[in-house]
């Protein structure tokens, strides 16, 4: 169980006060053009008068042209952009008349590189018709004044940067122009906050700005950072702080657990561990992304705060078996003469109330908004109810009102990381990564009973005739001894059936690595592609093994009638897949599809937690005869022995790799349905011609499903898409991979 808060300072920008500038007896008009005589705009120029350091600056507008106010009878020095005397005009004496200057400047001009004017000794003045004149104030801790400090002021429309430095009150003076918006640094800090000058010179304002250092201790031992913080720790502005809270299951606080901040793409970790309360804090750099990890539970949550000038706290709460209590399970649990586990821990589930302002009407239907903003892998539909979860790194499960979005019930699981929803005779069951198999009631979201199958589970659970199948870890270092192929290599995973409503162990039979996305159901045999490659095929009653192919599949196995279609790693490159067809009753290969063939996506994507569970990339669905799969971006239509039918881009895009790695086509109706990104696609299956198209407007996750004339799909970032096609053709579909066997195939 999480809860987020949030404290924020603003940001405030004093208003600008302008006042009149005069007392000149002459006007300096000037014009600047290239020597091809085309003006050129946005040049800085400085006008020095004799004997003075302080100039007056200008910005020639889009016809190349500036206006000074001058002194007749005083001599002045021109500077134009960092050449500070690229000329001199004398102002005449007498005259009624603006002086004139038409200059011609030869010199390359550079708009791609930023120039910096810097600030030093400045005397304020009054500014002129060309200038607007800014304080910027800098306050620490407690409204301190902070003087020292180097400040920036950035214009990307004019390529310009600004440097001042705050003097003894705290304040940095600046002449910038007027009509532009400016960013404002402080120090290393680079967006502390915006300014938006209006169009109109000879003005003076005032702005704050917070600025809090970060001042802290860290040791580094290899990879791993830990951090000294002061017991009244706060947020910085470069940082944010997390303040973590852990419970055990039983709501008990968990002292000493060592909590693990992964920064994303790199082997840098931070690592602290729970106080006697079981809270840590930890002060993370803004603008970097880490993934909350514990011993032995992964990908917990997400922390990234976007650079900004915030001093932000994040407050997190968690639950955790404990990792004393699990290390306590696998050394004293009981097991059959086979080395099964014949007991689990059973984590609860609580009620958990649904807010109705997450739903948001379209023009289509509507769409959940859920607060955790992560993937949302594809739900179950069962008559007229939904059963959705809320985002990976949330704990909440949800029965909704496939027309409404309106709640019926909601339970909070002991875990997040909840895998696609699965439906079979008014039990809704579900994984979480972390790490437990749960059977609810569908009609009112109550527990019917739950197995706490092992550290990181990354697959969905399988159920057909009253029987459930999943994986589990048998030791604890399981995952570590498979990827390693320690000892025998095909005892670390256990494949597992439980009776649906009593939740009873039935059979279980050994496998090399947990199941790539779900075992596949289909003529009482249970099919597995395992992570490491294999492709397993065991007795639906007695979990007997028939057969093993140790071949490198890559994608979940598809039978139809007796054919086996699963994609294999290239033998030459192990980046690329290939379609293979097996003998479903031999389990012998009888050929590979090297027509059909693409981008090995689980060898080469760097698959997340919530795609391995619902991983499709390539995995074949059966229609009427033919068989369709996307690769590449290509929607193929074939037949048995592989020839192909048609094959369509889709969308159009070149851009594959932003295409779902966790996709695969769907029956609807008559129509074949695909996941392009952001937009469904309906497509003739005799054909491949382009039917309709449902556009998002948001990145999708999965698959699709369709009920009763309805589309239902998750995105990226926590959304539920729910799209009222009108047409009551549209269904057939009504969880992942179209049925609680996982055998995508419709005769």
């Amino acid at each position: 169980m999480k809860t987020l808060f949030y404290f924020f300072v603003v940001f405030s920008v004093i208003s600008l006060k302008g006042f009149s500038q005069g007392g000149y007896p002459a006007d300096l008009n000037i014009t600047i053009n290239n020597p091809q005589k085309e003006p050129l705009a946005h040049l800085e120029l400085k006008l020095f008068e004799a004997n003075s350091a302080q100039p007056q600056y200008a910005l020639t507008n889009s016809k190349g042209f500036v206006k000074f106010k001058v002194k007749r009878g005083v001599k002045y020095s021109l500077g134009i952009k960092n050449d500070p005397m690229f000329t001199e005009i004398a102002i005449p004496e007498k005259g009624t008349q603006p002086v004139t200057q038409n200059i011609i400047y030869d010199k390359p001009v550079d708009n791609t590189n930023y120039d910096t004017t810097n600030f030093k000794n400045f005397k304020f003045r009054n500014p002129t018709d060309n200038e607007v004149i800014i304080k910027v104030l800098v306050y620490g801790d407690k409204f301190k004044t902070m003087p020292g400090k180097k400040v920036r002021l950035v214009c990307d429309k004019i390529k310009k940067v600004f440097v001042s430095t705050t003097e003894s009150s705290g304040s940095a003076p600046f002449v910038i122009y007027p009509g532009f918006k400016y960013t404002i640094g402080v120090e290393n800090f680079d967006n502390m906050g915006e300014i938006n000058v209006p169009d109109k010179g000879g003005m003076m304002s005032e702005t704050k700005v917070f600025y809090q250092p970060t001042d802290i201790r860290e040791k580094v031992s290899n990879d791993t950072i830990s951090h000294d913080l002061k017991k009244d720790q706060q947020a910085t502005s470069t940082h944010v702080l997390v303040n973590i809270k852990l419970w055990d299951m039983s709501f008990k606080l968990l002292p000493n657990e060592y909590i693990y901040m992964d920064r994303t793409g790199t082997k840098q970790v931070y690592a602290a561990k729970t106080d006697e309360k079981g809270i840590v804090n930890f002060l993370l750099p803004k603008g970097v992304e880490f993934t909350i990890n514990l011993k032995y539970e992964r990908d917990i949550d997400v922390i990234n705060q976007p650079m900004g000038p915030d001093l932000h706290r994040i407050n997190i709460e968690f639950n955790y078996m404990g990792s004393e209590k699990i290390e306590s399970f696998y050394k004293d649990t009981r097991r059959d003469k086979n080395g099964f586990l014949t007991e689990f821990m059973s984590p609860k589930v609580s009620p958990c109330k649904f807010d109705p302002g997450w739903i948001e009407k379209t023009k289509d239907g509507y769409h959940v908004n859920f607060p955790s903003k992560s993937a949302t892998s594809p739900p179950a539909a069962h008559g007229e109810k939904i059963y959705i979860n809320s985002g990976y790194y949330s704990p909440e499960f949800y029965c909704i009102d496939g027309k409404t979005g309106n709640s019926d019930w909601g339970a909070r699981l002991a875990e997040n990381g909840i895998s696609s929803s699965i439906y079979m005779d008014d039990v809704i069951l579900a994984n979480t990564e972390s790490c437990t198999l749960y059977a609810l009631d569908a009609k009112s979201g109550r527990m019917l009973w739950s197995k706490w199958l092992g550290p990181n589970i990354y697959s969905t659970p399988t159920v057909t005739n009253g029987k459930v199948i999943v994986v589990y870890p048998n030791e604890l270092d399981s995952r570590y001894k498979a990827f390693n192929k320690i000892n025998n290599e095909d005892n670390h995973f256990v494949i597992v059936a439980f009776d649906l409503k009593s939740g009873n162990i039935l059979w279980q039979n050994w496998v090399d690595h947990e199941a790539l996305a779900a075992p596949v159901i289909c003529n009482g045999k249970v099919y597995m592609t395992s992570m490491n490659g294999s492709l397993y095929q065991f007795d639906l009653n007695n979990g007997k093994q028939l057969f093993v192919a140790k071949d490198k599949a890559v994608t979940p196995p598809t039978v139809v009638d007796d054919f086996i279609f699963v994609c294999l790693q290239n033998a030459k490159d192990e980046k690329k897949q290939e379609l293979a067809v097996y003998d479903a009753k031999t389990m012998k290969l009888i050929a590979r599809h090297s027509q059909i063939s693409g981008k090995n996506l689980f060898k080469s994507s760097g698959l997340g937690a919530a795609e391995r569970m619902t991983y499709s990339g390539g995995r074949v669905t059966h229609f009427k005869g033919k068989n369709y799969n996307v690769t590449d971006g290509k929607l193929f239509c074939f037949d048995n022995t592989g020839k192909i039918s048609w094959e369509v881009k889709l969308n159009q895009t070149t851009f594959v790799d932003s295409l779902p790695k966790c996709s695969m086509p769907v029956v609807a109706g008559n129509k074949i349905m695909v996941n392009n990104g952001k937009k469904i696609q309906l497509y003739d299956p005799m054909q491949g011609k382009l039917i309709k198209e449902f556009p998002t407007n948001t990145e999708l996750f999965a698959d699709a499903i369709a009920c009763n004339g309805w589309i239902y799909t998750g995105s990226k970032k926590g959304k539920i898409i729910s799209i009222d096609t009108k047409d009551p053709d549209i269904t057939g579909w009504e969880m992942w991979s179209g049925n609680p066997q996982h055998n995508p195939v419709i005769k």
